[in-house]
């Protein structure tokens, strides 16, 4: 189930908002509901869930999915806020 805007009654929703998951299309989603499930049950404080979520896509190819956030282009105008070499120091901190 996509993000629905309400983080301080759902978990899910919590967490998805922590790591930028809020789409309201299923198909643009970071994560899976089992996926988020899944950190949720294994770590029942949604910060620290979405912490693991992260973490557990830093060097595949959904990172670049978040690197994509980085950058936006419509025709000649560019906005760009760092590289794809940013994106594992940007999701653990390590900049």
């Amino acid at each position: 189930m996509a993000y629905t805007g309400n983080p301080s009654t759902s978990t899910p929703d919590a967490v998805r908002l922590y790591i930028g998951d809020v789409s309201t299309s299923t198909s643009a989603e970071l994560f899976s509901d089992g996926e988020i499930d899944y950190f949720v049950a294994e770590y029942a404080n949604p910060p620290l869930a979405a912490a693991a979520a992260v973490k557990s896509i830093i060097g595949t190819d959904r990172a670049k999915t978040v690197a994509g956030a980085l950058s936006k282009q419509v025709g000649d105008l560019k906005l760009d806020y760092g590289s794809n070499a940013d994106v594992s120091a940007m999701l653990t901190g390590k900049a």
